[in-house]
């Protein structure tokens, strides 16, 4: 039902960003917060990517647009009709750009491996809570590359596509600054490295600060 819910709610922020088809639909300005971030973290997976269990560290660009609870309250007539209740007292954010927002590597010491790679998609999050706290979770989808030189394998490239799932608690001190910490999990599309293993699954452990700038945005609904 969770699942269903996120993609309720990803339905009417698609619909805030495609042109209205319907004549009877009015333009307004909807305040959004354009939301720039930046995170740091270490990755892990399920199959060993080094041969000396050395870190792969995840640094984490985010761009995105959230819509906070008070504007939904605000437009809610506009929502659809069987949107759950939920919705309403909960902010959403949307990044639907295919900009990386994980960018693995390795620290450069002579004689180690080295890991590097990204992953990229669309993404769709929700969080609820007071005003100074909030616990959110997110979907989206990913494209994966790694570049991994090391002795464990004989083909060093891995590309594959998958789903990513996380949750995180963010803690607000101000309107315009978060700092959030949180786990994603990202599961692919198997595909067998040249040492007979399978890579499918990752996760990253990471804190991120956000700055966020308001912003009205013109849409038809």
């Amino acid at each position: 039902m969770k699942v269903i819910s996120l993609i309720w709610a990803c339905i009417f922020l698609l619909s805030l960003s495609t042109i209205s088809l319907g004549a009877e639909k009015e333009e307004m300005e909807v305040p959004v917060l354009i939301d720039l971030g930046l995170g740091f973290g270490r990755l892990k997976s399920h199959v060993d990517i080094t041969s000396n269990d050395q870190n792969v560290y995840v640094f984490k660009p985010f761009l995105a647009g959230t819509i906070e609870a008070d504007t939904l309250k605000s437009i809610k007539h506009k929502l659809p009709k069987n949107a759950p209740k939920w919705l309403q007292s909960t902010e959403v954010t949307y990044s639907p750009l295919p900009l990386p927002d994980s960018i693995f590597f390795t620290r450069s010491e002579d004689g180690s491996d080295k890991v590097f790679g990204l992953n990229l998609g669309p993404d769709l999050a929700v969080s609820a809570g007071p005003t100074f706290l909030s616990v959110g979770g997110h979907i989206g989808a990913r494209l994966t590359y790694l570049y991994m030189e090391t002795d464990l394998f004989d083909e060093h490239h891995f590309i594959s596509l998958g789903a990513v799932a996380g949750y995180a608690l963010t803690l607000k001190p101000f309107r315009y600054f978060e700092l959030e910490l949180g786990q994603n999990h990202t599961w692919h599309i198997e595909d067998e490295l040249s040492n007979g293993e399978y890579l499918g699954r990752m996760t990253e452990n990471y804190a991120m600060l956000h700055f966020r700038f308001p912003y009205n945005a013109k849409v038809k609904l």
